[in-house]
């Protein structure tokens, strides 16, 4: 990642860079500012999705890949599809999986906006983990406010 100003983080990649570092947000601190069982994030789910919901599926075993999830638009799953996407990820959590994408905004001029990972980030959450993986752009003084510290 690289710096346009002291304010401003942008890809490397938009510079044609092959070094690309990625960021581990510190899930104590994120999950109170965005934390997808505690608002409604997905089209056709108008409340937000419960912990109890996502250990239902497990327990039924009705899960959804992320191979078998990118058959169908992600605006045209249904709660209990959305609810069987999360539990899939619990079940099968990696660590280095794909970033999450978060847009941190630059104060005064845009606010924060989460482009990609709800369902990885929702998790994380589920499985108490410390941090989760972001590919982060926006204000460098927002990110290195969430950024994970390692004890």
């Amino acid at each position: 990642m690289g710096l346009i100003d002291k304010n401003i983080l942008v890809h490397e990649s938009d510079f044609e860079s092959e070094d690309i570092s990625f960021v581990k947000i510190d899930l104590k601190l994120f999950k109170k500012v965005w934390n997808p069982f505690n608002r409604t994030i997905w089209d056709k789910v108008n409340t937000p999705i419960t912990k109890a919901e996502i250990k239902k599926a497990i327990e039924s075993g009705k899960l959804i890949s992320p191979e078998d999830a990118k058959r169908k638009d992600n605006h045209s799953y249904t709660r209990a599809e959305h609810i069987q996407r999360i539990a899939w990820l619990v079940v099968n959590f990696d660590e280095n999986h794909e970033p999450i994408q978060i847009d941190f905004g630059i104060p005064s001029i845009c606010e924060f906006s989460f482009s990609d990972g709800n369902h990885r980030l929702a998790a994380a959450i589920y499985l108490k983990k410390d941090w989760i993986l972001a590919d982060p752009c926006g204000s460098v003084d927002l990110i290195e406010s969430y950024k994970f510290k390692e004890v």
